[in-house]
């Protein structure tokens, strides 16, 4: 996969998580193009963004375990920087629901999908792969 490639699909990545939030936004009447909405959107964009690059170096290293340590060890920070938006979102804005979750959770698992896709393909290269 190369870095134009990975730009086109996280590109309809957001694409599809924008649609979702319209989709919930109309479904259940509350705004979900919140601050944190947007700020995890974008939070996304930029980890996976360098988790792409990251990873296509794992993949290219002549050590077999290189982009195994690196998808575990995106993902877990992956994981723990999202919780940590989150409770700092809590802590400043104090939201009045916990409706902010729904739009937030939408947005972490499409990303995630899409990012379990692209380390599929970024493993299945070898160190000669110019792809």
């Amino acid at each position: 996969m190369t870095f134009n490639q990975f730009l086109v699909q996280l590109g309809l990545t957001t694409l599809i998580a924008g649609l979702l939030l319209l989709l919930l936004n109309t479904v259940s009447g509350q705004n979900t193009f919140g601050r944190l909405a947007i700020g995890t959107i974008v939070f996304f964009i930029a980890t996976l963004t360098l988790f792409f690059l990251w990873g296509k170096q794992s993949a290219q290293s002549k050590d077999l375990n290189a982009f195994s340590r690196m998808a575990l060890l995106s993902i877990s920070l992956k994981m723990f920087l999202a919780i940590g938006l989150v409770v700092v979102y809590v802590k400043m804005i104090e939201p009045q629901s916990n409706f902010f979750v729904v739009p937030f959770l939408t947005i972490y698992f499409t990303y995630t999908i899409f990012e379990t896709y692209f380390l599929m393909r970024l493993a299945r290269e070898t160190p000669n792969d110019g792809a």
